[in-house]
């Protein structure tokens, strides 16, 4: 079937009240209402990917075309289309073959999303060492049980390549490696949602640790050998326990790091308030 001559189904009147309500019956490229917005645009299209007609990898039809069978306007429609590229579900392509391409998804745009809270204060350092505790504990106890000889070994490699960043000073390479451990601790449990979890709390983490600064002690090395000696001997318990003190331990690190950086957001606000 052409990807420029896709049509989907009404959406199977299965799942909740809600997606019932206001998805079922809905056909991506039949004619809106002239009041409707790039949202409904947008609707529709995620419409196509919940009842499976639209898949990952197709292409959409050309932004003409979409706006012709929805009755809008192709600006209505380019917004509606970079709202879904900004949340990951598309990718718009430029060139010979491009187009809006379905994405394979990515964790990008929600940590984005995480981050800006972050920066906006609705979240604080406190709150990411409480999640981070809470994942950790699963993502280890999974980990420990399912993890490979190449998960080990590559778990391993990342403390040597951080200790050697470490020797060599280069702090903020270390942090950005030590953070990557977690990553791929994450891919070692062999379950997709974590992985996606850990990766949105750890660029929001990398995000506050490269404006924040570096650790410069070396604990976090002698607590990671201790920690790769339970998953070697699949000690679950030993292994979260382990993974526990770490984490309070840097969150305390980072808890530090923060009220330092706000001291110095507020000196310098009454230094620009006073010469200004």
């Amino acid at each position: 079937m052409s990807k420029e001559a896709v049509e989907f189904k009404p959406v199977p009147r299965t799942g909740s009240a809600r997606l019932r309500g206001t998805m079922a019956a809905m056909k991506p490229f039949e004619k809106i209402a002239p009041k409707k917005t790039f949202q409904e645009v947008a609707q529709r299209i995620r419409a196509g990917l919940i009842d499976g007609t639209i898949k990952t990898g197709d292409r959409l039809p050309p932004e003409p075309d979409i706006a012709a069978r929805l009755g809008v306007s192709r600006t209505t429609v380019r917004e509606a289309l970079r709202s879904l590229e900004a949340s990951g579900v598309i990718t718009l392509r430029t060139g010979k073959g491009g187009g809006a391409y379905v994405s394979s998804g990515s964790p990008s745009a929600v940590s984005a999303s995480l981050t800006d809270l972050f920066y906006l204060q609705q979240i604080s350092i406190d709150n990411l060492t409480e999640a981070r505790i809470e994942i950790e504990d699963a993502v280890v106890r999974l980990a420990c049980k399912r993890a490979t000889a190449e998960d080990l070994a590559l778990l391993d490699a990342n403390i040597d390549e951080a200790m050697a960043l470490h020797r060599q000073g280069r702090l903020q390479e270390k942090a950005a490696m030590n953070i990557e451990f977690h990553n791929l601790l994450a891919v070692a449990s062999k379950n997709p949602v974590f992985v996606i979890v850990m990766r949105t709390v750890t660029d929001v983490i990398a995000a506050f640790q490269r404006r924040a600064g570096a650790e410069a002690g070396t604990a976090v090395f002698r607590s990671r050998r201790q920690f790769m000696a339970a998953m070697h001997a699949r000690d679950v318990d030993r292994a979260v326990t382990v993974m526990n003190l770490n984490m309070r331990r840097i969150g305390r690190v980072y808890a530090r790091l923060a009220r330092a950086q706000e001291a110095g957001a507020d000196r310098e606000g009454r230094r620009r308030v006073a010469g200004g």
